[in-house]
């Protein structure tokens, strides 16, 4: 074989150098023409001057600052022309192959830009409530012993935190929080708004700045309201709202107030985020609120103590508390415990387990990324084949050529890294609004989010250069310089290894968008075992209406008005609706038979007469309220009707003389119906019976017949009657069911838009290795073609290596999917089933899309000329 000493000296320019373009350094001729050494090994030096030669004469394009600025840093270090040139000629091979560093760049930039909101959304939810940086700030909440298991309730009670103040010296402070709905008159305009009542020290306790002075300080003068910036624009406009009054109207009361600061906008991932804050002082001329004592616990009480043990050391002495303050038979039912500030978001909302999905779907991401580079970037290094043949014989070593094919990761994961940036600067607005999603843009400034991103940078760029730098290193330098290069059996093995996972992963996020959407598709259309159809809801909320005695008596003339329109076949008054459950009471009970030792804890719902027909609930026992079953005695005060739920957890076999309670007698049992989320189970409710003017009414339902904007006019004029100041609203029980499921909706938006993401990445990889096979097979299609075969012959052919891996792909994705989303929808008490037609979809449009990939790159090869393909034969 002859060894060409043209290759090793370089092409000689007119000033007498050698263009050893390709190696990356400059030799003397003179030194370079002894062919009896090995060129694989061959020694060659490195000087500065001969750095300066080089990038002038093969690098014009570079700019002059290369060339002059690390001209010559000092004849004893390399270093930086060395890195330099590493990545000039990065850049420079990127640019030169512009098609295959596009499709390189945009996988990388959709993998990284979707991995970062992912990783931003996570990022998000689990660091909820840092910014108080209190490591020191607990919930206190209590734990109700019951026989169906242990409650967590988070409610407490009014005098509750100056008790704990009192008794224990480790309670070093507190807030206590809770929020009313009240009606805001500002000039001439109303504002339906709900407030927020708390103590001065929410903001010593929880890092809540002003704009305008000191929180803690401003709240103790009780006529002065703090307002949010978004109620501030709301309520205000672009006006300046300090020293301006506000009116207040709140359960018959009236307020004359100040708006006295106006608060830094609050992240979104804080539990506590006001916006009108109230002085509790107020609340306590509200007569429920300061008759509350002990009885009712509708507030939360965050306290601080000066660490950790003082916490756990308070926990124990609590059950001395309960005996003090209640009575021994609470204290065997129910225990006080705190709750870390840090984990109060999750255990209220479970959302870390949302947050680590969240980062396994990024991580799907980037790597199905990763690999769609590792896949091109090795088809790509057949074409620079002869390109490594020559730096090898001009001296290169295999160290040398692995840091240039790792510059060349470096450079295009900066580029990809830079425009995820500047994308998510831009569209985050978006992204937020399309997933139902709120993240900050000022995260990515944050030092710990920076050095993250640092950090996944260098992981990302190392590994998507790594296996193609060491593979193609390894190019035998004969092979290579002759173009007739030979994929090894685990190059090969190991390219399909990444295809096989490539798909695997999107399969399984395919795979969980089917079933999702389906899941939430049938929580939607479930039989709640109720009518919420064409049911339109009125909160009446009496107590904060101008006149709210007049107001109460009036309802029960509204509802007769209301009726005898004939679109409006039944109207309700209750304490809550289906859907609206929020703000339901429970209660403590022993039914008749009840032979545990701990009372039962039900949920009480207030409600009418026409209750039960409005929303169409059967009844299995017993019957409605009425008139008849309402006898004079004083023995009974209350009469109830029960689910089906409630009357199996008192072991009743019928009602017959049943009470639930001492003095609450049971006249009848519906069927169980669905009252919140399909993801609980139904649980036992207790329907008591309330006149419509009853206090506690906080609702009016109205079962209407034609087209909504027909009626609402009439409902609202009549509604007008009971208060002509008060703002008109409703909402419709059907619209608010669906809100309920906003979680399980946003999930699958996420879900889908990158499971869709993923598959177009694989299948970029997909096309990058069937350009691999097409480039290394080219004189077997010309071949084939010269011997009679079709292109359609050949598109099979050839495809049917690529349907093998699909195939082994869905093999090992499906049954991973199917254990996974069946572990997903065990949280749900009522689910769908995984069908079979979700394996069929998702196989089916898997192997068409590889088809139609794969296909369309044989095709275009297959029509090639054979004379093209075999013309160095």
């Amino acid at each position: 074989m002859r060894t060409s000493t043209t290759a090793h000296q370089g092409t000689k320019t007119s000033n007498g150098t050698s263009r050893n373009y390709l190696l990356g350094y400059h030799n003397n001729p003179a030194e370079s023409r002894n062919h009896g050494q090995n060129p694989e090994t061959e020694q060659h030096s490195f000087t500065c001057d001969s750095t300066q030669q080089w990038n002038a004469v093969y690098f014009p394009e570079i700019p002059a600052f290369f060339n002059g600025h690390f001209s010559c840093m000092g004849r004893s270090s390399n270093l930086n022309p060395m890195l330099i040139s590493y990545f000039t000629i990065a850049l420079r091979n990127l640019l030169k192959h512009k098609a295959n560093t596009f499709i390189s760049m945009s996988g990388l930039l959709a993998g990284i830009s979707s991995a970062l909101v992912l990783a931003l959304y996570a990022y998000q939810e689990l660091t909820f409530d840092s910014m108080h940086n209190k490591q020191d700030v607990y919930l206190v909440y209590k734990e109700r012993i019951t026989p169906g298991g242990n409650q967590l309730v988070y409610g407490s009670w009014v005098p509750m935190l100056q008790a704990m103040k009192d008794e224990y010296p480790d309670v070093k402070d507190g807030a206590r929080i809770f929020e009313q709905r009240g009606f805001l008159t500002i000039g001439d305009r109303q504002f339906s708004e709900s407030v927020t009542f708390t103590d001065p020290s929410l903001f010593t306790v929880f890092h809540l700045p002003t704009k305008q002075g000191d929180g803690h300080r401003i709240l103790q003068n009780k006529s002065n309201i703090i307002l949010s910036p978004k109620a501030a624009t709301r309520l205000f406009g672009a006006t300046d709202p300090i020293g301006k009054p506000v009116r207040v109207a709140m359960n018959g009361k009236l307020f004359e107030l100040t708006v006295a600061a106006v608060l830094e906008q609050v992240p979104p991932n804080s539990s506590v985020n006001p916006d009108i804050v109230m002085s509790f002082e107020i609340a306590m001329d509200i007569d429920w609120v300061r008759q509350a004592e002990w009885d009712e616990a509708f507030l939360l009480t965050f306290i601080t103590t000066d660490h950790a043990a003082n916490a756990a050391k308070l926990e124990t002495l609590f059950p001395a508390f309960v005996k003090k303050y209640f009575n021994e038979e609470t204290a065997q039912r129910m225990i006080f415990r705190l709750l870390p500030l840090a984990n109060y978001h999750n255990q209220t909302t479970a959302s870390n387990r949302t947050a680590y999905s969240m980062l396994c779907v990024a991580f799907i991401i980037v790597l199905i990324a990763v690999v769609n580079y590792i896949n091109l970037t090795t088809v790509r290094s057949i074409e620079r084949a002869k390109e490594i043949g020559l730096r090898k014989v001009l001296g290169a070593s295999r160290g040398t050529l692995i840091r240039q094919f790792l510059s060349e990761s470096l450079v295009l994961t900066t580029v990809a890294f830079a425009g995820a940036c500047v994308v998510l600067q831009l569209g985050l607005p978006f992204v937020n609004q399309l997933l139902g999603i709120t993240i900050q843009t000022e995260l990515l400034t944050t030092p710990r989010v920076l050095l993250l991103m640092l950090a996944a940078f260098i992981l990302i760029g190392v590994s998507s250069g790594s296996f193609p730098a060491f593979f193609i290193s390894r190019y035998k330098t004969v092979e290579s310089i002759k173009g007739k290069l030979k994929s090894t059996p685990t190059g090969t093995g190991f390219k399909r290894v990444l295809i096989v996972t490539q798909f695997s992963l999107s399969v399984i996020l395919f795979f969980a968008t089917i079933v999702i959407y389906r899941q939430v598709q049938f929580m939607k259309t479930h039989d709640l075992g109720l009518n919420k159809e064409n049911v339109v809801v009125i909160p009446t909320d009496t107590d904060n209406m101008m006149d709210p005695e007049g107001a109460r008596v009036r309802v029960g003339s509204l509802k007769r008005e209301l009726l005898q329109d004939s679109r409006i076949s039944y109207v309700s008054a209750s304490d809550i609706v289906p859907s609206n459950t929020s703000t339901a009471s429970w209660t403590m009970t022993r039914p008749d038979g009840w032979t545990e030792e701990q009372p039962f804890r039900i949920m009480k719902v207030l409600v009418d007469e026409s209750y039960f027909k409005l929303y169409d609930i059967k009844f299995i026992a017993g019957e409605n309220f009425n008139d008849e079953i309402i006898p004079v005695d004083t023995l009974v005060r209350n009469f109830a009707i029960i689910n089906e739920a409630a009357m199996k957890a008192f072991g009743w076999s019928d009602i017959e003389g049943k009470k639930a309670g001492r003095r609450t007698m049971v006249v009848g049992v519906v069927e169980d119906h669905h009252y919140g989320n399909l993801s609980r189970a139904i649980e036992p409710i207790m329907f008591v019976y309330r006149t419509p003017d009853n206090q506690a009414n906080n609702f009016l339902s109205m079962k209407i017949s034609g087209h909504p904007s027909d009626v609402l006019p009439l409902i609202e004029k009549k509604w007008k009657t009971l208060d002509p100041t008060r703002p008109f609203s409703y909402f419709f029980v059907d619209s608010n069911f669906d809100t309920l499921y906003r979680s399980e909706e946003r999930s699958m938006s996420i879900i889908t838009w990158f499971a869709g993401l993923a598959i177009v990445i694989a299948c970029m990889g997909l096309w990058g290795l069937i350009s691999f096979t097409v480039t290394q097979k080219v004189k077997e299609i010309g071949i084939r073609k010269v011997l009679g075969s079709s292109v359609s012959r050949i598109v099979l052919l050839l495809n049917r290596e690529f349907f093998v891996l699909v195939l082994v792909a869905l093999v090992i994705a499906l049954p991973v999917a199917y254990m996974v989303m069946n572990s997903w929808l065990s949280d749900f008490a009522v689910k769908t089933d995984i069908p079979w037609l979700a394996f069929v979809i998702v196989t089916a449009v898997t192997v068409t899309l590889a088809f139609t990939v794969t296909s369309l790159r044989i095709w275009r090869a297959a029509n090639m000329n054979p004379v093209d393909s075999l013309r160095s034969e």
